[in-house]
């Protein structure tokens, strides 16, 4: 059967899946080019040496967003082991030289005096609407940031950057291979690449958690001088702000990238890889990671599970602080009927302020 190039072209620019511009044809969605780029080493990859070569080259730069959505069509296309092996080859030399975090009392007792200093958490301050919408306006103004960024940048920033960048974008292709192949990849490949999707994020979180121990004084120092164009605050005062200042970044971004991997590498769809990759470890950052996944993926409130959780982190109060700070921001997102507020309160102690209130405004609003 002859088919006629330019009525193709006709047809596909009217569509519109291609774009011609004065004779120069691109895809009008940018999806549909990494569908057929990844086709292309799908198939190739095994027989064709410069195919081989872009696969790696996408490897090299998986940060790129063009690239790393190439790799996650890569999967679809092959069912092929070599693909999800090459991907955690590439996570596992980043921040190779660190362990993972374990967030253990001891890896985090610089911070001891920092919990006191923290305010207690009180469910409701704000309407569930409110924190959504909130929430929402964060995601779309991340959404404009990855659209301005031009993917054909040559710049290349400092190696810390790039390796930093790495992490959080290798993390989200391992969460997304992970929803998009869950029925069909072995759940052995499954467990790997949730493994080290996870292994990546918790090695960046010991070399963050490390530098900032290390450079303590030289941050408080920092706040301090900053600190000092008021006049009214005694020396005592403001080396006591200096260091409240300091403990609540460290714990702020502990507290970010613990939900970033949870977000990333999580989903509902392979929920019960989590659960195995819990029981393959002791380690209280991994036990976290889990429970965020299971509020947030699953969104209903398992209280038998959160009270595993919450003995299990009994004894490690900045962990037990970032769970409640997740169930907050559980009953912020989801509906929750106050009774299970009420179980909350009585599990954690974390009171639940101006709820009958809350819920008669809503009423009256409706």
């Amino acid at each position: 059967m002859h088919v006629d190039g330019d009525d193709l072209v006709k047809t596909l620019s009217h569509v519109p899946i291609l774009k011609n511009n004065d004779g120069l044809l691109s895809f009008s969605y940018p999806y549909i080019y990494y569908f057929f780029a990844a086709k292309k080493i799908a198939e190739g990859y095994q027989t064709k040496v410069e195919v081989k070569q872009a696969f790696n080259k996408l490897l090299a730069g998986f940060h790129r967003e063009d690239y790393s959505n190439i790799l996650v069509f890569i999967t679809h296309h092959s069912k092929e082991k070599w693909v999800t092996d090459e991907i955690n080859s590439v996570l596992s030399k980043l921040f190779e030289n660190h362990k993972e975090s374990r967030l253990t009392n001891e890896q985090l007792s610089f911070m001891d005096d920092f919990l006191s200093q923290i305010p207690q958490l009180i469910l409701e301050t704000k309407g569930i609407q409110e924190a959504r919408d909130e929430r929402n306006k964060q995601l779309d103004k991340n959404d404009r940031v990855k659209k301005d960024d031009s993917i054909d940048s040559d710049e290349v920033p400092s190696d810390i950057l790039v390796s930093i960048n790495k992490t959080f974008k290798g993390m989200e292709i391992s969460g997304q291979i992970l929803k998009n192949r869950h029925a069909t990849l072995e759940k052995s490949i499954l467990l790997s690449l949730a493994e080290h999707g996870t292994s990546t994020g918790l090695r960046f979180l010991d070399y963050f958690i490390s530098i900032s121990d290390s450079t303590k004084g030289e941050i408080i120092n920092v706040v301090l001088s900053l600190l000092k164009e008021s006049n009214d605050i005694s020396n005592s005062e403001l080396e006591d702000h200096a260091k409240k200042a300091y403990y609540h970044l460290v714990y702020s971004v502990i507290n970010a990238v613990v939900r970033k991997i949870s977000s990333s590498v999580g989903s509902r769809e392979a929920y019960e890889i989590y659960v195995e990759l819990e029981k393959k470890s002791d380690s209280p950052a991994i036990t976290l990671i889990k429970q965020a996944i299971d509020l947030q993926f699953n969104r209903n409130v398992d209280f038998i599970e959160l009270e595993r959780t919450n003995y299990k982190l009994r004894n490690n109060p900045i962990c037990q602080h970032i769970l409640k700070e997740i169930i907050v921001q559980h009953v912020y997102m989801f509906p929750t009927d106050y009774k299970e507020k009420q179980k909350l309160e009585n599990l954690f102690g974390i009171p639940v302020k101006r709820q009958r209130q809350f819920d008669s405004n809503k009423k009256g609003k409706g």
